[in-house]
């Protein structure tokens, strides 16, 4: 992966984190903590999340059932 797309995902990774964070309110120390892991691993955080979307969107009704 070239530079510029390394820096692009550190970028989104970063943000979204931040945005999610203030949006739970977590404790603004907590969130920079937060943000500078998933910036740092920008390109891991990002297929984390994204596999986790695929199998929320594969059973949509997880945690309905006991």
């Amino acid at each position: 992966m070239d530079f510029s797309a390394e820096i692009t995902l550190a970028l989104v990774a970063g943000l979204v984190t931040g945005f999610i964070g203030e949006s739970q309110e977590i404790n603004t120390s907590i969130n920079c903590a937060l943000v500078l892991l998933a910036s740092n691993n920008g390109a891991d955080s990002l297929a984390l999340a994204k596999n986790a979307l695929r199998k929320d969107a594969i059973n949509p009704f997880k945690g309905i059932r006991k």
